[in-house]
């Protein structure tokens, strides 16, 4: 029987994490310069906006879930007569699975709303003037 190794697991889970990111970005600043390329100024603001609204709401949803079930597991555990019942082993693993919703996915979608505003503010100003320029 041997002890799980933590470190290992954050650094994997980081390595993935920052993998996942930079693939994210590089797929949005193409999708940006494919709209832009396609529908001009305004579908790309249109397309900015709509991912910060969808982003902002993806956020809320995975951050309410995650806490949900995590005080859905603490109301359960309190109660000694579901204790290791299937209920309790459901809302175990629900659990864990809130556990990566609120800690994993909420803060990934908010570093990806960080980003859509910065590229938003640095694109849209070389957008227009190239625009202007083009046209």
């Amino acid at each position: 029987f041997t002890t799980p190794n933590y470190y290992r697991l954050i650094l994997n889970i980081s390595h993935f994490t920052n993998k996942f990111m930079i693939i994210n970005f590089f797929v949005l600043i193409f999708v940006l310069i494919f709209t832009w390329s396609f529908l001009g100024t305004s579908g790309t603001i249109g397309f900015l906006i709509g991912q910060f609204l969808v982003g902002i709401l993806l956020s809320i949803f995975f951050n309410f879930s995650g806490t949900i079930w995590s005080n859905t597991k603490q109301f359960i555990e309190k109660k000694p007569t579901y204790l290791g019942t299937p209920v309790h082993v459901a809302v175990i693993f629900s659990d864990k699975l809130g556990d990566i919703f609120k800690d994993a996915i909420g803060p990934i979608i908010v570093d990806n709303i960080k980003f859509i505003i910065l590229l938003a503010i640095l694109f849209i100003v070389m957008i227009v003037k190239l625009d202007t320029f083009i046209y």
